[in-house]
C-alpha cells in the first residue's frame, strides 16, 4: 500500500468518523485536519509528529477500543498527512473541503482555514510571512475564511463571494511555499517560544522525537551506476548512532572507518577531541529530530578516505507494527562495494579489471578482492547481519572506529 496516496471512499469516511469522535472537545473534522496538515507542511520549520498528533483529537483520545483499532486510526492519519506532503511538494495540492450544495450559503472552508491557523500557531516564525509587506497579503483569504467577522465589517453569508475566495486557495498555497526560499532551519531542540492564551509569550521545552512511529528510509550510494540502494524501516525515536549501525549493516559495510551525518549545514557523528566541537554527538539526537517528515533528506558519509556518500530520503512515517522487529531491511538492489577500493571511481576500475581477464591487473585485482558479483543482494543475510550488529550495541555505547587515510 502506498502510504502517500490520498484516502478515498470507505477509508476517507472511516477517518472522518474517527476524527468526529472527539465531539466538541477541540478535535478536527476531516477538512480541518487537511488544513492543519497543510500548515505543518508549509511551515518554515519542521514539526515533529509528537508536536501535532494530539491536536487532531482535541481533549479526547481517538474513539477506539483495541490496539488494532488504534493502529488503524494512526495509519489513516499518517496516510492523509503523507498525501498532503506529496501534493504540496508536487504543486498539486487542493484543499479537502465539503461538497458545495446549491442551497447552501455556508462557508464550507471555515474548518479548513481555522485549522490551518492552528497549525501555524505551532511555529512563531510564521510571523515573518504575516509581517512581510509583499507576501503577507497572501494570508488574507485564509484569515477571511477562518474568521470573517474579524476581517470585514459585514460578515453576513455571501455564497458567491465566499466561493471566489475559496477558489484562490490552490494558488495561495504554492505562493506561501515559495516564500520560504531559504533552506529550512533545523528542528529546534532547545527551549521554544510559544504564544500564550492572552498573547503573551511563554517558554516551554519541546517534546522528544516521535514515539510510536517508524520511518521508512531509502538509502542510495551516490556516484555508483547501476545504483546500489537499500530500503529500511527504523523506529522514529532511534538515535542517530543506531541509524548509522542500520545503514552500515544494510549496505554491507564493515564499520571499519569513520562516518557522519550531514543535515542542513550540521554534522553529526562520533565526537573526537582531535576534531574539536564541530561534530554533534550522534548518540544525543534522534532520527525524527533531523528528518521528521516525508520527503526530508540527509547525507550519510562513510570512509572519508574513499569518500563514500549516501543520499537518505524519508519515504514514509507510519505507525509501528508490534509484530515487526525493527530496524529491518525490506528491499535492496546490488552488492555493496568492497572496503578500501578507492571510492566510486576505484570501484568502477576494479569491476572493469575483474570483468576483463586480458587486462594487465586482472590477476592482481582478483587476488586482492576475490570474485565479485555486483548484482548480488541477499535480503535474508542482510537482515541477519543487521540484527546481529544493532542488537549488540547498547544505547549509550560509543563505538570507536579506526581512521582511514
Amino acid at each position: 500500500m502506498n502510504s502517500s496516496q490520498p484516502l478515498k471512499g470507505i477509508e476517507r469516511t472511516e477517518l472522518e468518523r474517527l476524527l468526529a469522535g472527539g465531539g466538541d472537545a477541540g478535535g478536527f473534522s476531516l477538512s480541518g485536519f487537511d488544513g492543519f496538515a497543510c500548515a505543518i507542511v508549509l511551515g518554515p520549520n519542521m514539526i515533529s509528529p509528537t508536536q501535532w498528533l494530539d491536536r487532531i483529537w482535541g481533549a479526547n483520545a481517538p474513539p477506539v477500543r483495541s490496539l488494532k483499532a488504534a493502529q488503524r486510526a494512526t495509519e489513516l492519519v499518517f496516510r492523509h498527512y503523507n498525501a498532503v506532503v506529496r501534493a504540496v511538494a508536487e504543486g498539486t495540492y487542493v484543499p479537502l473541503l465539503p461538497d458545495r450544495t446549491p442551497s447552501s450559503a455556508d462557508n464550507r472552508a471555515q474548518a479548513w482555514a481555522a485549522a490551518f491557523i492552528i497549525g501555524m500557531s505551532l511555529d512563531d516564525e510564521w510571523e515573518r510571512l504575516i509581517e512581510d509587506p509583499v507576501h503577507g497579503p497572501m494570508m488574507v483569504p485564509i484569515c477571511l475564511l477562518a474568521e470573517p467577522k474579524h476581517i470585514v465589517r459585514d460578515s453576513s453569508p455571501n455564497d458567491g463571494a465566499t466561493e471566489e475566495i475559496i477558489a484562490m486557495l490552490p494558488q495561495v498555497v504554492p505562493i506561501i511555499k515559495d516564500f520560504w526560499v531559504e533552506p529550512r532551519p533545523r528542528l529546534r531542540t532547545g527551549a521554544s517560544t510559544t504564544r500564550g492564551a492572552k498573547g503573551g509569550r511563554s517558554t516551554v521545552a519541546p517534546p522528544s522525537a516521535s514515539t510510536g512511529t517508524v520511518h521508512r528510509l531509502k538509502v542510495q550510494l551516490n556516484d555508483v551506476r547501476p545504483p546500489v540502494w537499500r530500503r529500511v524501516e527504523i523506529e522514529s525515536d532511534a538515535s542517530l548512532s543506531i541509524v548509522s549501525d542500520t545503514i552500515i549493516a544494510a549496505m554491507g559495510w564493515t564499520d571499519s572507518h569513520l562516518h557522519g551525518f550531514r543535515v542542513r549545514g550540521e554534522t553529526y557523528g562520533t565526537p573526537d577531541l582531535q576534531w574539536g566541537n564541530s561534530v554533534r554527538d550522534e548518540r544525543r539526537f534522534e532520527l525524527a529530530t533531523i528528518a521528521p517528515s516525508v520527503g526530508n533528506t540527509f547525507t550519510y558519509d562513510y570512509d572519508y578516505g574513499d569518500g563514500w556518500t549516501h543520499r537518505v530520503v524519508v519515504e514514509a512515517v507510519e505507525p509501528i507494527d508490534p509484530a515487526v522487529v525493527y530496524p529491518r531491511c525490506i528491499k535492496g538492489k546490488r552488492a555493496c562495494p568492497p572496503e578500501d577500493c578507492g571510492g566510486p571511481y576505484g570501484y568502477e576500475q576494479l569491476l572493469e579489471a575483474l570483468g576483463d581477464p586480458k587486462q594487465d591487473d586482472h590477476g592482481e585485482m582478483l587476488a586482492w578482492s576475490g570474485p565479485i558479483d555486483p548484482n548480488e543482494f541477499d535480503l535474508e543475510e542482510t537482515n541477519a547481519d543487521l540484527r546481529s550488529r544493532v542488537r549488540s550495541q547498547q544505547p549509550t555505547k560509543t563505538k570507536r572506529t579506526k581512521r582511514s587515510r
